[in-house]
């Protein structure tokens, strides 16, 4: 029990440093008992990740957070469904097919296999979608942000090539955190 906590609270920390405009509402994902603390942590760094980023272009309203894996990650993501990225509100949409990664800006596929993540991550890359991954390396994922466990904290590396590949610009303030891999 003392291990969670200590791993919550550093999380916490690092949350914290990632955004200054975490807002109250976001806090209540650490509240939810029914979903599993890991996936609500990983929700909402990635809901960071995404306030953090410059897209090349954008003509939305919204910006959408596709997701494709197991249900601990699915009941998750949806407490961080219709916040607000600027004046953009974040809208999920849980994918099960590859052809529909084309109208995500952000994607985190989790609970499926390496070789399919590696596909879609692949065919991503040349398009403007934030990948988030959460393989063993970031080498092994294909993706531009990755979350890997580093004993008792959840940290996250970051592959620069591929998001210049994607056309994305991520922010100082993220990269200062990361483990960079190029």
């Amino acid at each position: 029990m003392m291990l969670i906590k200590y791993i919550i609270s550093t999380l916490l920390l690092s949350m914290i440093l990632l955004s200054t405009t975490l807002e109250a509402q976001e806090r209540t994902v650490f509240q939810t008992k029914n979903i599993d603390e890991e996936y609500s942590l990983k929700a909402v760094f990635t809901l960071n990740f995404a306030r953090l980023t410059q897209w090349p272009y954008s003509d939305n309203s919204s910006i959408t957070f596709c997701i494709m894996g197991n249900n601990s990650m699915l009941d998750a993501f949806k407490l961080i469904e219709h916040k607000r990225i600027n004046s953009k509100n974040v809208t999920l949409k849980i994918i099960s097919h590859d052809k529909d990664i084309i109208n995500c800006q952000v994607l985190f596929l989790s609970g499926i296999s390496h070789s399919r993540i590696r596909k879609l991550y692949s065919y991503a890359r040349n398009h403007p979608i934030l990948t988030i991954s959460e393989a063993e390396d970031i080498s092994r994922s294909g993706a531009i942000i990755n979350f890997i466990q580093n004993g008792d904290k959840i940290r996250f590396q970051i592959n620069l090539n591929y998001s210049h590949q994607a056309g994305l610009k991520l922010s100082s303030r993220l990269l200062k955190l990361a483990i960079i891999s190029e």
